[in-house]
């Protein structure tokens, strides 16, 4: 359920990301590879502000969401890690972002470095 909420914020964000954009996309994309389980949300929006980039995993983090508590990102993080998984970032202004989590496949296997 918590890796359902993961997915949830990621995706959300990426819909406000693209929603003036005529040809907005979000992918989400999964596979598994030397035993590394690997999730993928990229969409081709507006970019994660530059005076943000820095702290974004941070609590109260957001920027031009109206509504948004600026804590989805921080409770990604917060799951990902949990499960002994890493999370990165590439964005670029104006022409999207992705989030790539990394999780170990299962309970046994070592945490991702």
């Amino acid at each position: 359920m918590r890796l359902l909420r993961v997915l949830q914020n990621l995706v959300s964000n990426a819909i406000h990301a693209v929603k003036s954009r005529p040809e907005g996309r979000v992918d989400v994309r999964s596979w598994v590879r030397d035993s590394i389980l690997h999730l993928s949300v990229r969409d081709n929006g507006t970019g994660i502000p530059e005076e943000i980039k820095d702290r974004l995993f941070e609590p109260f983090v957001t920027h031009g969401k109206q509504g948004g508590t600026g804590l989805g990102l921080a409770i990604v993080l917060n799951v990902v890690t949990a499960h002994r998984g890493k999370i990165g970032v590439e964005t670029q202004t104006g022409q999207g972002t992705e989030f790539l989590i990394r999780l170990p496949q299962d309970a046994a296997a070592p945490a991702v470095e």
